[in-house]
């Protein structure tokens, strides 16, 4: 599977491909990146509306607006956008004393 990252403006991205680091930088406007894997592509996009992207060939998006982060999996069945992950809030520290 091929995905083309193309620049509208200057926009952060981080990618890894069939399990593997790949790339993580900054596309300035007009600049591509192409990514090719067998399996998967992972995308992070730090400005959602920056990028124009193409799947085999197809453009698909957009997947936010400007300053979105986006993560988002492609696989030879199509393309999704990951949730976001929540932090787990951590146990209160400062319990009243049961007595």
């Amino acid at each position: 599977m091929r995905v083309e990252v193309v620049a509208q403006e200057a926009t952060w991205i981080w990618v890894r491909t069939d399990g593997q680091y790949s790339f993580s930088g900054v596309l300035d406007a007009n600049q591509t990146r192409t990514l090719a894997a067998n399996r998967n592509v992972l995308l992070k996009i730090g400005n959602a509306a920056g990028v124009e992207v193409r799947f085999n060939g197809k453009a698909v998006g957009p997947f936010g607006g400007k300053g979105a982060v986006r993560t988002i999996q492609f696989t030879s069945g199509g393309f999704q956008i990951v949730p976001p992950e929540v932090p787990k809030p951590a146990p209160p520290t400062d319990l009243p004393n049961p007595l």
